[in-house]
């Protein structure tokens, strides 16, 4: 955090096991503000939509008969697709996408 002094917005699901010592990390900065996902909102989550996307294009009925050709695949889908998403106008007052 040392690294980069501007404001950071941390956006969080509630999964119980995404506690622990990140917790003391934004106790201790005034910089890190902390956006949770509603509760049981999955389909908010942007990073559960690239997830599903990835393993549709590159994994899903796609045999792989060695694990560093598919490590490959993945990344270099994740590093070409463009992951759009209207997340931010449902957290937002009357959906209007800005702060």
């Amino acid at each position: 955090m040392l690294l980069y002094p501007q404001p950071i917005l941390l956006l969080r699901e509630r999964a119980p096991w995404h506690f622990g010592e990140v917790l003391t990390l934004i106790e201790q900065t005034d910089r890190l503000q902390v956006l949770y996902f509603p509760p049981a909102c999955p389909d908010l989550n942007p990073h559960k939509h690239v997830w599903e996307r990835a393993r549709d294009a590159v994994s899903h009925k796609h045999p792989y008969r060695q694990f560093q050709p598919l490590i490959d695949a993945f990344e270099t889908y994740l590093n070409e697709t463009l992951f759009t998403t209207d997340f931010m106008d449902a957290l937002t007052p009357l959906g209007l996408g800005v702060f």
